[in-house]
């Protein structure tokens, strides 16, 4: 579908996949009077840049690229009237853009405010863009993977999906890094012939291709594509590839490799057909920009326009790691003054990348200190080390030496920089991981799995992406060969930490509480420690200053599966105390979990707390600090006085975590499900206060607020004025003690409304839920009331009880001693499940199978049970957005899951 603009004999395209949704591409494209060809003033003297605006105003400029004929991936265009930009809408709402095209000298090397002024100027509007209906493995079900800007030093060391919030741990090859010296791309001059010059075919993935796939150019390219389905279908979430090859010379984006100002826009174009692809199937793409063998062919000009060059084709795809170069530094060993060569790069690339992916740098060997050391204590805009492991057969220097995962997490935290670090090449560079350099050889190094993948992930890593060896870089035609490797990573990623719901981003590295020259720990202390034995035995975890007793389960990390009981099953805190023994093969690695007994798992942290508080005659009252899980929201509970006021019930919630100040944030929101049982108009009001110490009255003074389902209006008052609210809204306070206070804000009419009273509109009895949202680091709430005008003096009584919850046998909650650590063999997609239905497979199961879903307060929504181990549960059964508990029990045993809406 596409809406076209006209200004004079400019027009402006705006297509994509009708109704426009969250995260899809949407190209606007310009169409010019008069044709341009391939040629270097094409792309260093023109410019198209769209300056998108966003519904809340915001402007994000993002640059365009010359598209011949707008379909050259398929004619082989050299020329054309047509220049796009993609825009990848990160909020629901109406979209505006702004075209602007420019000529001149060098106008594509130029810094915005450097820039003459346009040649065409013309506006217009994208549209309504609605919520993503995509489910996985598309991408856009996560939205952009992102680095955080905010956060704790162990959050902000793992990338994160914009979407659902999830944190991201990267695993699949690294080779073959020319990957895109494929047989079915453009190439428009003779081939280079040199030693690792190797033009793939990818033959053995042939098969892998499914009707309906892409193809370009009369039917090319289903081997990469099949190769791509390939890796997916193995679970990987990311693969590699250099665009510019040192090694493989056939692999650049120009025309001719001598003329580095004059791309091939065909060529480009196939590429992204094959990137969309990866997206789709829920790879990320590492994009190497540079090798050790041509990082300083280019000079800074025709760096300028590579990179804006690559950002403007490349950079809207939703999870991308941007590496500056590939063993950046061989040629640099005595200039100390090389590591500050890289910076402008770096700057140049933060500077046009409008959607901010992540920026990382690979150093050659040995050279890790010398650029790593410099770029962090003067600030560089990396966000993490893509890191070559391991010097020669020292595999042991790839967790703490100079090449170490651990190494540069903690330099760069102590800088108040976290990096994300991963392993991303490991040496020796013969053989990578593998026991011999031979193509044809699949046996791996036990290295791989003891060393580099899981002391890796205990260190605080993100992840580890395959390298295949001098011959696997260069000559991988059959990824089949990684796949020791990519068991071993599924085992350690999906099954333990993601299967097992573990939070790794509250955890840090703290190898001093287990016993043990080769033990390793990652732990939040108090709650959960996970420790690797790497060669297998017992272990002593220092449990000082903790309290309560210990659940100790063992997971194998060579063949995966369940966890297991060992030889001590329960330790109580205080002192060191022994983990005792794995359950079997008591030689080998293994991986011991230790969690708080009394903690349940917090990814699915719901319990009768979570049943509705009801309303009788016209009041209800509920003590903030029972919401369910509101640790995990970054709230916490306070006991003491605020000034001379002090709090009700158990005390009162604090919110600790980052400020959101432009929108709610669903990972730090809670509720609170009720019960109206006498329908109409009731006032809300809560008992909070803003932090007192606070720097001014204005801060750390507010949080979010919205009380929705079946069809409740809530709304607020200014002057007699009613203002529906349909999102979360800005309640605000300016009192150092505890109030019943509230003050929302909101926009109306392109004027802001402050200082609304707060109120909603019950139609019906029957359930609605409140939710709470933090908004500003320290602001504080109390108590909560709503009633209705002849229960005002009750609801500010602070002698007033809490509202009775339903009994639990009425609500049916999910209680807490039924979430368990235990899991089998269970597939449920799609998930996100959107409008379909449920899919559940498990395997090897010989009983019954049981099932039960709730939602997030803990409610049954159904249950049922099948003799078959595999059977959909209609969609109609969740009809809501929003987080789902998944609880199968079958053998005796029980497994749970997540399900998103």
């Amino acid at each position: 579908m596409a809406v076209s603009y006209s200004s004079y004999s400019q027009t402006v395209d705006v297509s994509g996949q009708k109704p426009y949704r969250k995260w899809d591409k949407i190209a606007v494209s310009l169409t010019l009077p008069t044709s341009i060809s391939e040629s270097n003033t094409s792309f260093k003297n023109t410019r198209m840049d769209v300056l998108f605006t966003d519904p809340s105003g915001k402007k994000i400029r993002v640059p365009g690229f010359f598209a011949a004929d707008g379909n050259a991936a398929n004619t082989n265009a050299k020329s054309g009237k047509i220049f796009k930009a993609y825009l990848r809408p990160y909020k629901t709402g109406r979209w505006k853009y702004q075209v602007l095209y420019y000529t001149g000298n060098d106008v594509a090397l130029k810094n915005v405010n450097q820039l003459p002024n346009p040649t065409h100027n013309l506006t217009g509007t994208i549209g309504n863009v609605t919520a993503t209906n995509a489910t996985l493995p598309d991408l856009r079900a996560k939205g952009r993977l992102q680095y955080q800007k905010t956060g704790t030093n162990n959050q902000r060391r793992y990338l994160k999906w914009a979407e659902t919030g999830e944190h991201f741990l990267k695993f699949g090859p690294d080779s073959p890094e020319n990957l895109l010296n494929y047989e079915g791309f453009d190439h428009d001059v003779n081939k280079n012939n040199c030693t690792n010059c190797t033009e793939h075919s990818f033959s053995p993935h042939s098969s892998d291709w499914n009707t309906g796939d892409p193809t370009w150019d009369g039917n090319k390219g289903k081997n990469l594509i099949g190769a791509v389905n390939y890796l997916k279908n193995q679970q990987m979430n990311s693969m590699s590839m250099s665009l510019f090859g040192g090694d493989d010379t056939n692999v650049f984006p120009w025309t001719d490799p001598r003329d580095k100002f004059r791309y091939d826009v065909s060529k480009l174009e196939q590429w992204e057909i094959v990137f969309d692809h990866a997206e789709k199937n829920g790879l990320m793409l590492h994009f190497k920009l540079a090798e050790a063998e041509n990082y300083k062919k280019l000079s800074f000009d025709q760096i300028k326009v590579y990179y804006r060059e690559m950002v403007a084709r490349y950079g809207h795809h939703l999870a991308i790691e941007w590496n500056i170069s590939e063993e950046y530094g061989k040629d640099d060993n005595n200039n100390d003054a090389a590591p500050a060569n890289v910076i402008p790069r770096i700057n140049w690339l933060a500077s046009i990348d409008p959607w901010q992916n992540h920026r990382v740098l690979h150093t050659y060997p040995g050279r890790h200190e010398k650029y790593y050391n410099y770029l962090i204590n003067n600030n560089a805009k990396l966000t993490g080390a893509s890191v070559q492991s391991s010097r020669s057969n020292n595999y042991d220097d790839a967790y703490d030496g100079k090449s170490g995962i651990k190494t540069w997490i903690n330099k760069s935290k102590n800088n108040n920089i976290p990096w994300v670090v991963a392993s991303d090449e490991q040496n020796p560079g013969d053989t990578g991981m593998f026991t011999s350099e031979s193509i044809s050889n699949y046996n791996v190094k036990i290295e791989a799995r003891t060393k580099i993948l899981w002391k890796g992930l205990i260190a605080g890593g993100a992840g580890v992406m395959w390298y295949g060896g001098k011959n696997g870089d260069f000559r991988t035609e059959n990824f089949n060969r990684f796949a020791t490797l990519f068991d071993w990573s599924k085992i350690a990623i999906l099954q333990f930490f993601e299967g097992n719901a573990l939070e790794y981003w509250k955890m840090q590295n703290n190898d001093a509480l287990a016993s043990g020259n080769k033990n390793r720990c990652l732990a939040q202390e108090g709650k959960t420690y996970i420790i690797y034995l790497e060669n297998g035995g017992s272990s002593n975890l220092n449990l000082t200053g903790q309290s309560g007793n210990f659940k100790v389960k063992w997971f194998n990390p060579r063949t995966g599966g369940n966890l297991k009981n060992g030889s001590v099953r329960t330790i109580t805190g205080g002192g060191n105390k022994s983990i005792g023994n794995p359950p079997n093969n008591a030689n080998s690695d293994w991986v011991a979990l230790v969690t708080k007994a009394d903690i349940r798992n917090k990814a699915f942290s719901v319990n009768a707390t979570s049943c509705p508080f009801e309303e009788k005659n016209g009041l209800l009252v509920i003590e903030a600090e029972n919401a369910v899980g509101y640790e995990d929201a970054s709230f916490t509970l306070e006991t003491g006085d605020v000034g001379s006021t002090s709090p009700t019930g158990k005390g009162y919630l604090r919110y600790t975590g980052p400020n959101h100040h432009r929108s709610q944030v669903a990972e730090h929101t809670i509720s609170y499900n009720i019960k109206i049982n006498n329908p109409g108009v009731y006032r809300f009001l809560w008992r909070n206060v803003r932090d007192p110490k606070a720097a001014t009255h204005d801060a750390a003074n507010d949080s979010w607020l919205l009380i929705k389902d079946n069809g409740a209006r809530f709304y607020g008052i200014k002057d007699g004025n009613e203002y529906t609210l349909t999102k979360h809204t800005k309640m605000w306070i300016q009192k150092s003690e505890f109030d019943f206070k509230i003050n929302g804000e909101t926009n109306a009419g392109g004027k802001k409304i402050n200082g609304m009273t707060m109120w909603v509109d019950f139609p019906t009895a029957g359930e609605y839920t409140i939710e709470y949202g933090g908004r500003s680091q320290g602001h504080s709430v109390d108590r909560i009331v709503l009633f209705k005008d002849n229960q005002e003096s009750a609801a500010k009584n602070l002698n007033t009880p809490e509202s009775v919850q339903q009994s639990v046998n009425n609500c049916e909650a999910l209680s807490t001693n039924e979430i368990t650590q235990e899991n089998l063999s269970l597939i449920a997609f799609p998930n996100p499940i959107g409008n379909n239905d449920l899919t559940i497979k498990l395997t090897n199961i010989t009983d019954v199978i049981s099932y039960s879903i709730y939602d997030i307060n803990g409610k049954l929504i159904k249950s049922g049970k099948s003799d078959k181990n595999a059977f959909t549960i209609s969609s109609n059964t969740i009809k809501s957005k929003g987080i789902y508990i998944l609880k199968v029990n079958t053998d005796g045993k029980q497994i749970v899951k997540k399900i998103i809406k």
